[in-house]
């Protein structure tokens, strides 16, 4: 959609850029002048025209039929300037239609445009909130990384505790185990002893009835025998202590086995312990890092999303820079093109000053009042009128006299070309003439020639007019030639007056050619003037418009004025400046550089007659030059090889 939005306003863009809007305005604002002026042109011609009409109702039948043709060639102007009206408000309405009818409707383009920037206030609104959680959202990074963490954290608080409570079960079974194991030794060591001492106790019974019942037995036998039952009583006793050491070393060395295996059993766990407590940091330090690696992320991307939008401004605000540079560029081209228009200001202001200068009687201690510039202008207008006329009349006399002098030139090119024809008839003839010479002297020659002339009158033949003067022999006669010694002379004479006058009359041509030439551009150079005075008189008339209708009757009734009209309207004609316009666009774009100079050479050398003059004699005497240099070269070259 936006792609969509964007390509239409660039095709109307492109456009309205086509259109060219300010060179239309300006345009129309001249087009405008020109109408208001056209405009009250013709309300002063038609309020001339009616007054005329009204005094031309007035008259008399006689007067009417000498007053018809001028009123008739007033109506005949004032329906051409209604013509070139229409025809110039016809062309600038083209000249509109054709620039503006492609052109979009720019009410939905401009409220979209108010929408756009009416909404730019929220954007920018929406534009902060939005960096404002993007920097909260940068602080809160590492929440997923703190949540995992503590979740991890939990799970690994649960292990731990597991392990702890079975470790713990453990040691405690352990314990039990081992006073259990503990107890069942000594209960088996009590058992032992008592069974020791149940059989030591019935021993001794044993020995204690023994010696209650032989109470009776003599003394010497009661000495041995308690002798033997006290040695009875001592290896008992012995006995048990040997088995008291024995279970007391067997003991022993199960104690130490024990404290081996508890020993080896701690040293494991306290490596375990150990590990865990070591992986237990690395984990810590790995969150750690990884925490401050998620800020550093956040912070990274951050920092490139506030490049990305310094960037994104940057690149808007060169933008907008660069399009008020254009406009810049375009108003100072538009003011650059009025001040070229207004660049004649001070010779207006000039010229204007001089008009008012212009006094006809009127003292200069005057001051310059309205009355005083309209009778200046008034009078100025009479003496530029009078002028006009009288440029005119010798511009028509230069016109008669120009068409007299062509006629003559024609008539002398005729004469020429007879007297070119005859001459060369008559050079023909005595080619013929030298030729037929075989004789030595002349006399011979001619006397053969004369001969010739009696016989072909005896014989009643016919001669042509130039056999009957210098005696040219016919192709069929074989007749020797006589000539009388009178004629040759006659004809060298006649030949001579012959040839003086023809070198007269290419004197008198190259004369006429050359008055025709100045004579042309005398009347080319009048004619400018003529247009100059029009030009001025136009002016005047502009400038005069509010004076009294004598000086505008005096100007319309002039019938020669017409062709300097149509000429200084054909010099203000479109098509004209179009021309030159397109004529100099071709020279300045699409002609290259050696073209450009190659014309400006050429231009420069065919500019008048000197130039060329110059350009011919220089290039003959290059041509010379390097003749000579050839010439020269060869026989230096010849004279080493010889």
């Amino acid at each position: 959609m936006a792609a969509n939005g964007s390509s239409v306003f660039q095709h109307a863009l492109q456009l309205w850029k086509q259109a060219d809007l300010p060179n239309l305005q300006e345009g129309l604002d001249q087009a405008i002048l020109e109408v208001k002026h056209h405009e009250e042109e013709a309300l002063e011609s038609r309020k001339t025209l009616a007054t005329e009409t009204k005094a031309f109702k007035k008259l008399d039948t006689d007067a009417r039929l000498l007053q018809i043709n001028k009123l008739i060639k007033m109506y005949q102007a004032e329906v051409d300037s209604l013509t070139s009206r229409f025809k110039f408000t016809e062309q600038k309405l083209f000249e509109v239609y054709g620039r503006l009818t492609e052109a979009p409707d720019p009410q939905p383009l401009l409220q979209s445009s108010l929408d756009a920037l009416q909404g730019s206030d929220n954007m920018r609104q929406l534009q902060k909130e939005n960096a404002a959680l993007k920097d909260k959202l940068t602080k809160y990074a590492d929440y997923e990384n703190l949540k995992a963490r503590l979740r991890e954290v939990e799970q690994n608080s649960a292990k731990t505790f597991a392990r702890r409570l079975v470790a713990k079960e453990q040691e405690v079974n352990s314990t039990w185990e081992e006073k259990e194991r503990n107890w069942e030794k000594k209960e088996d060591e009590l058992n032992k002893q008592v069974k020791t001492l149940k059989e030591t106790n019935k021993v001794l019974n044993d020995k204690l009835s023994k010696k209650n019942g032989l109470d009776s037995e003599d003394q010497a036998d009661g000495d041995a025998e308690s002798k033997s039952s006290n040695s009875h009583v001592g290896a008992a006793e012995f006995r048990l202590l040997a088995d008291e050491l024995e279970s007391s070393q067997v003991r022993i060395l199960d104690l130490e086995k024990r404290n081996e295996e508890l020993s080896g059993a701690l040293a494991k766990a306290s490596s375990a312990a150990e590990r865990d407590s070591e992986l237990h940091n690395k984990d810590l330090q790995i969150n750690h890092l990884e925490s401050e690696n998620a800020l550093l992320t956040a912070s990274l991307e951050r920092e490139r999303s506030s490049l990305a939008e310094t960037r994104k401004s940057l690149g808007q605000q060169i933008q907008t820079i660069s399009q008020e540079l254009t406009s810049y560029k375009g108003e100072l081209t538009t003011v650059r093109r009025k001040l070229v228009t207004y660049s004649d200001y001070e010779q207006i202001k000039q010229e204007l000053t001089a008009l008012r200068k212009i006094e006809f009687g009127v003292d200069d201690d005057k001051p310059d009042e309205d009355g005083d510039l309209g009778s200046a202008l008034t009078a100025a207008n009479k003496k530029l009128q009078s002028s006009l006329a009288g440029l005119r009349s010798r511009n028509q006399d230069l016109e008669q006299n120009n068409n007299l002098l062509v006629a003559q030139v024609k008539n002398l090119k005729e004469q020429l070309q007879e007297l070119e024809a005859l001459n060369a008839k008559l050079e023909n003839d005595l080619g013929k003439v030298e030729d037929v010479a075989r004789f030595n002297d002349n006399m011979s020659m001619i006397s053969g020639a004369t001969r010739h002339i009696t016989n072909r009158q005896g014989y009643g033949g016919k001669l042509s007019p130039t056999s009957s003067i210098i005696g040219i022999p016919e192709e069929a006669e074989t007749v020797g030639l006589t000539s009388n010694t009178s004629i040759l002379p006659i004809v060298t004479q006649q030949r001579d007056r012959i040839r003086n006058k023809n070198m007269e009359l290419e004197r008198q041509l190259k004369q006429s050619s050359l008055d025709r030439g100045k004579l042309l551009a005398e009347v080319a150079s009048l004619r400018k003037d003529n247009q100059k005075l029009y030009e001025r008189i136009k002016y005047i008339s502009s400038c005069n418009s509010g004076l009294g209708e004598s000086t505008r009757e005096v100007s319309t009734g002039v019938d020669i004025e017409s062709q300097y009209q149509t000429g200084y309207e054909e010099s203000l004609h479109p098509l004209v400046q179009f021309k030159k316009s397109e004529q100099e666009r071709y020279t300045k774009g699409r002609m290259s550089q050696p073209e450009k100079l190659f014309f400006t050479f050429a231009n420069v050398i065919l500019a008048n007659k000197t130039s060329r003059l110059v350009f011919l004699a220089y290039c003959i005497a290059l041509h010379v030059l390097v003749v000579i240099t050839a010439a020269y070269s060869v026989s230096a070259t010849r004279a080493v090889g010889m």
